[in-house]
């Protein structure tokens, strides 16, 4: 919990705009955290106002696909603690 919740407060601190949903999901992404821990903190952790008691579940599914998802992939590139990749812009991409 304690990793959790310390990537958590990163998370909050480096994109402030975001809803608690997405600093949890940036947390928790790619650890392999058990089922059980993720219930918990989220719980304690997501800010009530950002999901329906009815979504629950659905969130739960969702977050255990997210923790068991490998680093390398290109879902989340980089952004857990503030390593954002350069997003390119129309201005710098190159046509023909």
């Amino acid at each position: 919990m304690k990793s959790i919740r310390a990537d958590f407060e990163k998370m909050k601190a480096s994109y402030p705009l975001h809803s608690s949903f997405i600093h949890f999901g940036r947390a928790i992404y790619g650890r392999k955290y058990t089922p059980e821990i993720i219930r918990r903190c989220s719980i304690r952790l997501i800010e009530k106002e950002d999901y329906t008691k009815s979504a629950r579940n659905q969130l739960s599914v969702h977050f255990d696909k997210l923790t068991n998802m490998a680093e390398e992939t290109d879902f989340w590139p980089k952004i857990r603690l503030g390593g954002v990749k350069k997003i390119p812009t129309k201005d710098s991409i190159k046509i023909g």
